[in-house]
């Protein structure tokens, strides 16, 4: 590899980016300056030889610590919870699952550098309530009121649905 690597350009750059959690991806990638025609093909065993020498297990004996920020670590300790609301793993990052009537399609990912996760969902809702709010958006945080009509829809429907799920 050390051999095929010094062959690069002058100028060339190699970036690795290791997964930000196990199972995740990495990438791999070179910047160069293209001086000749063989310039191309290099990069592309650079990186094919790369791509196999880091898929490799470590080797026997190496001690290989995982630390892991909190954030991935919770997220991984959620995986039986999403499980159960019937979400799959798609990368290490991301679960999907079906919206309870089936027509949609509800994403959780986690960014970990960020420590933050994000959920959403996006389908249509014809003669919905939200129809009669069209081009209109709504930012709101736990706790807070709503001031806007679609806010106060918000906080009116998610308060109705807490008190449904303490009825259960």
């Amino acid at each position: 590899m050390g051999e095929l690597y010094s062959a690069l350009p002058r100028g060339a750059t190699l970036h690795v980016k290791a997964p930000e959690i196990p199972g995740d991806q990495y990438k791999l990638s070179v910047e160069s300056p293209i001086f000749a025609a063989e310039h191309p093909a290099l990069i592309a065993r650079v990186l094919l030889a790369l791509d196999q020498a880091v898929r490799r297990p470590p080797p026997d004996g190496a001690h290989v610590q995982v630390r892991l920020p909190p954030v991935a670590l919770h997220w991984q300790a959620a995986a039986p919870a999403l499980h159960a609301l019937r979400m799959g793993v798609v990368t290490a990052e991301l679960y999907t699952g079906s919206l309870n009537d089936g027509d949609g399609t509800l994403y959780l990912s986690v960014d970990v550098r960020e420590g933050s996760i994000r959920g959403r969902t996006e389908r249509a809702c014809p003669s919905c309530v939200l129809e009669s709010f069209a081009g209109q958006t709504a930012d709101l945080s736990p706790g807070a009121r709503g001031h806007s009509d679609l806010q106060s829809v918000a906080t009116a429907e998610g308060a109705r649905e807490k008190g449904s799920e303490r009825a259960l």
